[in-house]
């Protein structure tokens, strides 16, 4: 009898687990699109086509529940499960909040961003996303144990190429960032996202949107320009930026960044983000898209005062020295990057400092390391700090930066003259005619102590020589 009461009990369990689950998407994270500190996105992941979920909320712990309206649903590409969103406003600034799908017992939480300038602002950074779930999910557990108050991811987040077969990959990325990004009260961690190339079909240069239908279906910011602002309270604002995937560099989205720096100039923190590096690590100086960014974005920065730009693509560590009028300038900009985020294999990036014609060293750079990274940047007052982590999560690098204040200048070294090989090629182009002349000078010296054999009867000078 207490076997078949036993039974029993655990067959509705099964029924209610099976019912709540009819109502629990397979995942939710949360986006921004318009003032964080008074609004947030929801959004998720259905896991059937048929799955039309709806959501209540209410501030956390008291008030009667509301309905969250209107909701946007849309079939995601390439899959054809349902995606929900929907955008909660009117929320009071620093207060915690709490929203549950309707038939669901499982009550999430979130907390919106202050105005207060004097509370600090935390938030982590990388990019360039390991497919490997597994090692994304031990990055993704260390960085919300610090509790950030959102996360910024660089491009390159799923590594789907647009193409609508990899549906997979995002899904994994998805479920996999819904279950690991909560802070240890339990609150949700918003996600800002740029566009990458690996977000991008036919090699992700150039591309229309429609080459990119994962990253413009899924993730509400930047939105459908893809690229935007986003004003974090009073004094702090973040431009992040589409690095000549689905957008020129120049053009349009460049006067759009020239009004947008312009109207936020002065601000205490104005940073920007995308992914391929104008001052980059491993690859080339000189590539197509480094130098653009270098020659419509770089100057716009400097002109507005943007003080911190997140890089991505390379997949190592830097941070440069400030630069200005490309130059190392305590009144410039730096540049951190250059993703990594999940444990992927780190490149081996180019070693600071000044060298030679043939060195690899960068003279921008002030720190680089052949790690997989994730970085954690505090805005305190009038105080920026980044402190970047490796996968182990042993710290890689401390840097802090005053408002008012030049940044600082790293000491860093460079090659030897002596180690130079421009210089011993100088030295064999100066010395190998010397040497020439010289043997040759002596073999004439040598020469003329020798008196030569005259044949009988052919007519000679006074040292013997025939004439």
């Amino acid at each position: 009898m207490l076997l078949a009461a036993s039974m029993a009990r655990a067959q509705v369990d099964a029924e209610l687990r099976e019912l709540v689950e009819d109502h629990e998407p397979a995942a939710v994270y949360l986006t921004w699109s318009g003032d964080p500190t008074t609004s947030v996105n929801v959004q998720w992941l259905g896991r059937n086509d048929d799955d039309e979920l709806d959501l209540s909320w209410r501030p956390e712990g008291g008030e009667a529940w509301r309905a969250a309206t209107p909701v946007t649903r849309r079939p995601m590409p390439g899959d054809g499960r349902s995606l929900g969103s929907v955008r909660l406003s009117g929320l009071r600034p620093d207060t915690s909040y709490e929203f549950s799908f309707v038939g669901s017992e499982h009550v999430r939480h979130f907390r919106t961003l202050s105005r207060d300038p004097v509370r600090p602002l935390r938030f982590a950074v990388g990019g360039d996303i390991e497919e490997n779930m597994e090692l994304v999910a031990v990055t993704n557990r260390r960085v919300a144990a610090t509790a950030p108050d959102f996360v910024l991811w660089g491009g390159d987040l799923a590594y789907a190429n647009g193409d609508l077969a990899n549906a997979r990959k995002w899904v994994a990325l998805l479920e996999t960032y819904s279950r690991t990004m909560e802070r240890p009260d339990g609150t949700l961690i918003p996600l800002v996202a740029a566009i990458g190339n690996h977000e991008v079909a036919n090699g992700g240069r150039d591309r229309p949107r429609s080459d990119a239908p994962f990253f413009y279906s899924l993730l509400d910011f930047p939105g459908p320009r893809g690229y935007g602002v986003l004003d974090l309270g009073p004094s702090t604002s973040l431009v992040v930026l589409d690095s000549g995937h689905t957008n020129a560099i120049d053009g349009e989205q460049a006067r759009w960044l020239d009004e947008t720096l312009a109207a936020r100039k002065g601000r205490t923190h104005l940073m920007a983000a995308y992914h391929v590096p104008a001052y980059p690590s491993k690859r080339s100086y000189w590539g197509r898209l480094s130098r653009a960014i270098r020659k419509h974005w770089v100057p716009l920065f400097e002109r507005h005062g943007v003080d911190l730009v997140f890089e991505h693509h390379d997949h190592a560590y830097k941070r440069t020295q400030p630069i200005r009028n490309g130059e190392i300038d305590g009144r410039g900009v730096v540049y951190l990057g250059d993703g990594g985020w999940g444990g992927r294999r780190a490149r081996v990036p180019a070693p600071p400092g000044r060298g030679g014609f043939f060195s690899n060293r960068r003279w921008y750079l002030a720190r680089s390391e052949s790690r997989s990274y994730h970085a954690l940047v505090e805005l305190d007052g009038r105080r920026r700090a980044v402190r970047a982590f490796d996968h182990d999560g042993l710290i890689i690098d401390d840097y802090v930066q005053f408002v008012g204040r030049p940044a600082p200048i790293e000491a860093v070294g460079g090659d030897r003259l002596a180690a130079r090989p421009e210089v011993w090629v100088l030295a064999a182009a100066l010395l190998l005619p010397l040497l020439v002349w010289l043997r040759r000078h002596w073999r004439r010296r040598r020469g003329s102590g020798r008196r030569p054999v005259v044949a009988a009867g052919v007519p000679a000078d006074r040292r013997g020589a025939p004439v």
